[in-house]
């Protein structure tokens, strides 16, 4: 649990760097058991960066699967008490407060999916997935990321090599959206075809780009820009066939 909280106060840090908004996501969601024994569970924190003694924000996390459907999901505080209840989970912190909010592992199996966080006044908030193995005996690896804003056009930085694999998550929040993946190489030539996705309307989806491009050579490294007819929430993580991870940028396109 300590872990946890370091690792979402890392991250906050860097969040509040960026800074605090009234509505953004957290396009990634992951919660339970797979068959293999690996479980997944993630951590949220918000926190209101305004001064100590300034008026109260008020708001909640909001939480969808990928079919767009409200996902009901169970939460702990810090202190290992029960948040929330059904698919949102409401939340107050004064100027100088932070909320931390841990998922329960569902042993029922793995569910993904994301979140909104809405508040009347300006917050920060970031997450951070902890994966673990043989039924949760030992942790294989964490990794923070920061909210992100919806977009129409991103890109992400796409690597493929020695066991080593870029995964994309990507939510619509508002419209049904068709989304367009280009692969540059690092010269910025595109290298295959142009993939379309179609997300429906408050839908999510996720997937190394290993499988979006099945053409994909064993060893690739560039970017990935995606465009999309409405504006889309994206988080991009790097996966090692060992099951660590790590974070990696998202940038937005002019």
């Amino acid at each position: 649990m300590k872990r946890i909280l370091w690792s979402l106060f890392c991250i906050l840090g860097m969040t509040v760097f960026c800074s605090a908004q009234s509505l953004f996501y957290l396009p990634q969601v992951a919660d339970g058991f797979q068959p293999s024994g690996t479980a997944w569970i993630t951590g949220i924190a918000i926190t209101n960066p305004a001064a100590t003694g300034t008026p109260m924000a008020s708001g909640a996390i909001t939480f969808r699967q990928d079919n767009g459907s409200p996902w009901n999901i169970s939460f702990n505080d810090e202190q290992q008490q029960p948040v929330g209840s059904g698919s949102s989970i409401a939340f107050q912190v004064a100027g100088g407060q932070t909320r931390f909010f841990i998922s329960r592992g569902n042993t029922g199996g793995l569910t993904t999916g994301y979140a909104t966080v809405s508040s009347n006044l300006p917050v920060s908030g970031g997450a951070v997935f902890i994966e673990f193995g043989n039924l949760g005996a030992f942790r294989i690896g964490e990794a923070g990321v920061p909210s992100s804003s919806a977009l129409t056009r991103q890109s992400v930085v796409a690597i493929r090599d020695n066991g080593e694999n870029t995964g994309v998550a990507v939510a619509s929040p508002s419209g049904a959206a068709t989304v367009t993946f280009q692969l540059l190489d690092t010269n910025g030539t595109p290298t295959l075809p142009a993939v379309n996705r179609a997300i429906v309307a408050n839908g999510h989806t996720a997937f190394f780009i290993s499988e979006l491009f099945p053409t994909l050579p064993t060893r690739f490294y560039g970017t990935m820009q995606i465009t999309s007819n409405t504006p889309v929430a994206v988080l991009s993580l790097l996966f090692e066939d060992t099951g660590i991870f790590a974070t990696l940028p998202v940038f937005q396109l002019q």
